[in-house]
């Protein structure tokens, strides 16, 4: 529902969504996880493009199009569950497919220093991550570990920029994502959970503003 209701909100119901197998939530937090929230009543009935009800056979259709010389991307950005369910059914199709994983960590963890952690999208389900790692993919699988994470955030001028289109009114749809991202991050990051507000993401626009050196946006992990 969460990735229904952004394509939806960004205009883009031309994209396909397909059902895989239950997230580690489950029933809890409606099966989405600390977005429920913005999600709301959102639901399959609502996104005006077509829904795959099977969403590993919509994936195995895919592949079987595909070749090693002419591949699927694959990008994983939640626990592996589909990935695994795929393997178990069609091993053979790894061949027709590179993975791009948002998966582990290695030397540092969450917070950008030792120890490693154990990254949510691996512990979650251990079983297929290592299948997904052991698979035969057309090319060697590539990895965005906990350690890449604090070397790609929007700060300074870049950051004060994307809050002014994320806060525009009457925007296009395409900045509508835009917003999409900046109210998911308040929520998942509310300060029920010890995180931010929009007026700490206001405060952190125009401390950027201002600043002659890049800013760090608001801290989740910090109240």
């Amino acid at each position: 529902m969460l990735a229904a209701k952004i394509l939806d909100v960004g205009g883009r119901s031309d994209v396909r969504v397909a059902v895989g197998v239950p997230t580690p939530f489950g029933n809890v937090l409606n099966g989405v996880g600390e977005e429920w929230p913005w999600v709301g009543n959102y639901t399959l009935d609502d996104y005006p493009g077509e829904v795959e009800l099977d969403g590993i056979a919509a994936l195995e259709k895919e592949l079987r199009a595909a070749s090693p010389e002419d591949p699927v991307w694959i990008v994983a950005i939640a626990p592996t569950g589909n990935i695994g369910a795929l393997l178990r059914r069609s091993p053979e199709l790894a061949a027709n497919a590179r993975i791009v994983a948002m998966s582990g960590s290695v030397y540092v963890g969450y917070d950008m220093r030792p120890p490693i952690s154990a990254e949510y999208n691996v512990k979650e389900n251990i079983t297929t991550s290592q299948l997904m790692y052991n698979a035969s993919w057309a090319a060697p699988t590539i990895t965005a570990p906990v350690d890449t994470s604090g070397y790609f955030q929007v700060t300074g001028e870049a950051y004060s920029l994307f809050y002014d289109a994320a806060t525009r009114p009457g925007s296009p749809p395409y900045l509508a994502l835009a917003r999409t991202l900046l109210d998911n991050y308040v929520v998942r990051h509310s300060p029920l959970q010890g995180g931010c507000s929009r007026r700490r993401l206001v405060a952190a626009r125009r401390v950027s503003s201002a600043a002659a050196a890049p800013q760090r946006p608001p801290n989740p992990a910090k109240p």
